[in-house]
């Protein structure tokens, strides 16, 4: 019983810690090899593969998909580490990604697009207004593998519907996007 209870113990702390906060631009990064769409809203969200927290993450994003219409164009970047070798990407996640309406798939090689928005953790969703001032950047879950009402999702609707037009922050909840010192290993 002690051991169980200890296993749940350290599975609610898994799933309720957040990954690493990196810190992204308040103005689209004009290095980005992705072109805002002209009078649209950008919402690119970035994303390791091999993941499993990433498909509540993805589940999220097609809720926002579905409830802004084409108010927003939606990017997701599958960061793919050197020496992958081709198709690594192509995962599960890749496939819910696919079905997701008014999202662009691209492959992110060494997670440069990632570090110019700065996201350190699968799942990091970042949203500029159509000028290209910064919205909202962080998570779209409450929880790791969590997928359902909360506060990232609820930020980024609001902006998308003009309540907010100050910058929003929450925790994204995810696996590392790269090799970097977490003591978390991919699940």
């Amino acid at each position: 019983m002690i051991a169980i209870g200890f296993g749940i113990n350290q599975l609610r702390e898994f799933e309720s810690t957040p990954g690493m906060a990196g810190i992204s631009p308040p103005e689209w990064p004009a290095n980005s090899t992705i072109r805002p769409h002209a009078g649209q809203s950008m919402l690119v969200m970035m994303v390791h593969p091999q993941c499993s927290c990433t498909r509540a993450s993805l589940s999220e994003l097609d809720t926002i998909m579905r409830k802004v219409g084409g108010r927003v164009s939606g990017f997701v970047l599958f960061v793919k580490p050197p020496g992958m070798e081709r198709g690594w990407e192509r995962t599960s996640t890749w496939s819910l990604a696919q079905h997701i309406p008014g999202v662009t798939i691209l492959v992110d090689p060494d997670g440069a697009e990632a570090a110019r928005f700065g996201a350190l953790t699968s799942g990091h969703a970042v949203l500029y207004d159509p000028e290209g001032h910064l919205l909202f950047s962080g998570g779209i879950t409450s929880a790791r593998g969590h997928a359902g009402d909360n506060m990232g999702r609820e930020a980024v609707l609001m902006s998308l519907r003009g309540k907010s037009t100050q910058h929003q922050t929450h925790a994204v909840f995810g696996c590392p996007l790269t090799d970097v010192p977490t003591g978390i290993a991919l699940p």
